[in-house]
């Protein structure tokens, strides 16, 4: 087993948006890491054209991708949207091409969305990462699922997760936001920026649960599921500057409701 991670990104900037604070400690802790993209992301403009789109996105990754210094990269180039839409042949040979950048890699982990995503490709690369995640057979292998838009893991899914981390990413998250911003055509897309919503969305996480215990001093979270805590998790959780929430209790502590 290596310190070794996989990001498996449904479009560009989903991974960076959902876990950039946690890819920065992972790099900063001497982790090699590999991003695995889905789509084309020809269809994420409302102003451009899809050819332009798909170029403009390529050369906004590759930005991101210089600018953490990460050297492995894998686009499968699928048409935006219709990840969820694939013949079966095609799903089995996208599986079996994820399955072989595994085994090759040899990960401690991989990052997947959560199968709670609203997004129709979020929801395929859940599935997909999935059961590539299961056919690898690595036994070491941890699966530590993200979320992008849709949260907290609690609600709305049918996983159960052996351990839920909160990672403390207020030192990264001026980083974070710079990186987010490559993602220009992006950014343009919405009121603010994606990097603003994710800046919100990240102190909302602190705020909320680093209440368990109260630590005042963590401004930004971001949170991942683990479905099995193995070694990889372990060396995972062993990274970061996270706190344990999987089990969450609220009021008077002789009571112990369990939230």
């Amino acid at each position: 087993m290596q310190k070794h991670a996989i990001v498996l990104n449904p479009h560009d900037d989903d991974g960076i948006i959902a876990i950039g604070g946690t890819i920065l400690q992972l790099l900063a802790k001497g982790w090699e890491i590999k991003y695995i993209q889905m789509t084309d992301g020809r269809h994420g403009s409302s102003s451009l054209s899809p050819e332009e789109t798909i170029l403009i996105r390529e050369e906004e990754i590759l930005k991101e991708l210089e600018s953490l210094k990460i050297l492995d990269y894998v686009n499968f180039e699928i048409e935006d949207g219709t990840l969820n839409k694939l013949l079966a042949e095609q799903e089995n040979k996208l599986v079996r091409d994820i399955t072989k950048e595994i085994v090759d890699y040899k990960p401690a982990a991989i990052f997947i969305p959560a199968e709670s995503e609203g997004h129709p490709d979020h929801k395929a690369t859940y599935a997909i990462g999935h059961t590539a995640y299961l056919q690898s057979k690595l036994p070491y292998l941890c699966e530590a699922r993200y979320v992008v838009w849709q949260f907290p893991f609690k609600e709305n899914v049918t996983s159960y997760f052996e351990k839920i981390l909160l990672v403390d990413i207020t030192q990264q998250l001026k980083r974070k936001k710079d990186l987010i911003k490559l993602h220009a055509s992006q950014e343009a897309e919405v009121r603010g920026g994606y990097s603003s919503i994710a800046e919100h969305a990240n102190r909302l996480l602190a705020r909320q649960y680093f209440n368990y215990p109260p630590n005042k001093e963590v401004d930004a979270a971001e949170i991942i599921a683990i479905t099995h805590f193995n070694a990889g998790a372990k060396l995972l959780e062993d990274a970061l500057k996270c706190h344990d929430f999987t089990r969450l209790h609220h009021g008077r502590k002789s009571e112990n409701i369990e939230a």
